[in-house]
C-alpha cells in the first residue's frame, strides 16, 4: 500500500469514528425464510427501538407481524421525501443512479415514473 492510500484510508476511518457507531448484538435467533442479516436487523430495531427501512416485504411482514417493529418501504419513503419537497427529481435520480450502478438494484418501470415525474 502506498504512504498516499495509507492517509487516505485513516482520515477516512477518522471521520467515520466521528458518526458511524458499530454496535454489538446478541446472537440473533434464526427465523425461517430470512437471511442471517435480516434476523441481526430485526434484533438491532428492537434493541434499539428504531424503524427499519427495507424493499423487502417479507422482511417488513415478519418485522411488523411478529416483532411489532416500525418499518417503512424504502420505495415508499422516497416518495414522501419527494411529496414533502426534501427531495427533488434531480436528488432522486441520482439515488437511482447509484443503487443501479454499486448495487445493481432496479425499481421496476410503474415505481421509477412515479420517482421521477
Amino acid at each position: 500500500m502506498r504512504s498516499e492510500d495509507t492517509k487516505i484510508i485513516e482520515s477516512i476511518s477518522s471521520a467515520l469514528d466521528d458518526w458511524l457507531m458499530v454496535k454489538p448484538i446478541k446472537k440473533p435467533q434464526n427465523i425461517p425464510d430470512l437471511s442471517y442479516i435480516d434476523c441481526e436487523l430485526i434484533l438491532l430495531c428492537k434493541e434499539q427501538k428504531c424503524i427499519l427501512l427495507t424493499d423487502d416485504t417479507k422482511l417488513i411482514t415478519i418485522s411488523e407481524n411478529n416483532f411489532n417493529i416500525e418499518t417503512f418501504d424504502f420505495f415508499e419513503f422516497l416518495i414522501t421525501l419527494k411529496n414533502r419537497k426534501k427531495l427533488g427529481t434531480k436528488d432522486i435520480n441520482k439515488i437511482v443512479t447509484d443503487l443501479e450502478k454499486k448495487d445493481h438494484y432496479k425499481f421496476s418501470k410503474d415505481k421509477l415514473k412515479l420517482l421521477l415525474d
